[in-house]
């Protein structure tokens, strides 16, 4: 029998808490998606950003 870790039968305590935090999230995700979409990416300044070197 296979059980899933996230199952609420295995941690039925925590089912609450983990929806409290990765509801946020999800509307987070699917925010930053839509931006991407429809806002876009522009090539130059994406290739300037990662020509950047970053030194500490």
């Amino acid at each position: 029998m296979e059980t899933n870790v996230s199952s609420p039968e295995r941690l039925p305590r925590y089912e609450n808490m983990v929806s409290n935090i990765a509801l946020p999230a999800m509307f987070g995700e699917l925010a930053f998606m839509l931006w991407i979409l429809i806002k876009g990416v522009t090539v130059q300044r994406w290739k300037e950003q990662a020509s950047v070197r970053i030194t500490f």
